[in-house]
């Protein structure tokens, strides 16, 4: 009798020492879980939780109508795959030849191009943003032409500005008003440069022309490239 007694009093102590066991192995667990849930979220919203990023954006322009003097569709395509750092600045080169009017001899408020910004925030899936770019007089001061670029579906409107002419080509800066916040890679711009506005015309020479991007980063990583355009 002794010995059965024994033996419950084993069984016990094993089941319950094993009962504590999964019980701090529960725990673990838990605690295991709840950290990395909160490591994702902040990870999500700060930039200091991020992984070091490549920087590989890419940049195509193509025109619909290829021929020499025509008033063309421009689309300019801008990618960032997944993995690359968000532009900050981006400096396009126009290539000498390319006809785009003087901003104060095309009418103020003039739509000169559409767009949209694909991007993701955290926590939410890849949004379309559309835009819409008008010729503007405001403050145009010494410069070509004056865009102003309209983000409708936010409050968010700002200049661009286009210096140079048909003989050296042309530059346009455009300074993000999003690279200070965390969006989720891959992101697409598109812009369509309105040819029936009569702002662009195509060389009157038949050639291969190169459009130029200059990237910069946030961290202010450079990263150069071009665009072949056959005008024929």
């Amino acid at each position: 009798m002794r010995d059965l007694v024994d033996a419950i009093k084993i069984c016990c102590y094993v089941f319950d020492v094993t009962k504590r066991k999964l019980i701090v192995f529960f725990l673990l667990a838990v605690l295991v879980f709840v950290g990395l849930s909160v490591y994702l979220i902040f990870k999500s919203f700060s930039p200091i939780f991020a992984a070091p990023a490549s920087y590989n954006p890419t940049f195509e322009v193509t025109v619909a109508d290829k021929n020499t003097g025509a008033n063309s569709d421009i689309n300019i395509t801008i990618d960032n795959p997944a993995g690359s750092k968000i532009n900050k600045t981006v400096i396009f080169t126009i290539p000498a030849g390319w006809q785009i009017a003087q901003g104060t001899s095309v009418s103020d408020n003039l739509k000169i191009a559409d767009g949209t910004l694909n991007i993701g925030l955290p926590l939410i899936n890849l949004i379309p943003i559309p835009f819409a770019i008008y010729n503007s007089q405001v403050n145009i001061g010494v410069h070509r032409a004056d865009f102003l670029v309209d983000i409708s579906p936010l409050p968010i409107k700002f200049d661009i500005f286009l210096d140079g002419d048909v003989d050296s080509g042309y530059t346009i800066r455009v300074d993000s008003p999003l690279s200070d916040v965390s969006l989720i890679k891959p992101t697409t711009l598109n812009v369509t440069l309105l040819g029936a506005s009569s702002v662009f015309a195509n060389p009157t020479q038949r050639g291969f022309y190169n459009w130029t991007a200059e990237f910069h980063s946030s961290d202010e990583e450079v990263v150069t490239q071009t665009s072949r355009v056959n005008i024929r």
